[in-house]
């Protein structure tokens, strides 16, 4: 069943088009992985090819057969966010390392480096807004993504308990 949500994501993504930016030899390479390899990095594949193929924090290629380097990294500090897609990114070990327990805005302003790579608020921003326009991220995960600091994160989170009281 895994196999078959991943293959579907896919087929989504080169449907709507947006699967063109994904490498030729990485569809095929999805096609051809044991049902092993594919359940033991089902979440990461799924958050790969919802990333477009790269890292959401420094924008670098990612090897998918590579993914033992990744990590998922919840988008909100800990004791705040949930177990969704919408709380989860894939990023270099490092850099999730690195970024520790704050937002990934908040990281970024530190200036601190990942490796050689600086990454820059607007690089980020791009990439987030560009997956949301390729409808491979949703609106509450963009928003996520887009928090600034504390009093974004508390604002955030007052309003979900605002909205989670009327369901």
């Amino acid at each position: 069943n895994t196999v078959k949500d991943i293959k579907t994501v896919l087929k989504v993504l080169i449907k709507d088009g947006c699967g063109q930016l994904l490498p030729f030899e990485v569809k095929d390479e999805l096609e051809s992985y044991t049902w092993d390899y594919v359940n033991k990095n089902k979440v990461k594949i799924e958050l790969y090819l919802r990333q477009n193929g790269v890292d959401l924090l420094t924008g670098e290629k990612i090897n998918i057969n590579e993914l033992e380097k990744y990590e998922i990294d919840h988008i909100l500090p800990r004791g705040f966010g949930d177990d969704s897609l919408d709380d989860k990114m894939l990023i270099s070990k490092l850099a999730n390392a690195k970024k520790a327990n704050r937002l990934p805005l908040q990281f970024i302003e530190s200036g601190e480096q990942i490796g050689n790579h600086v990454v820059t608020s607007s690089e980020f921003i791009y990439r987030v807004e560009n997956l949301y326009d390729m409808k491979l991220i949703s609106q509450k995960k963009r928003d996520r993504l887009l928090l600034e600091n504390d009093k974004d994160l508390e604002t955030f989170i007052n309003q979900n308990l605002v909205d989670t009281r009327y369901i």
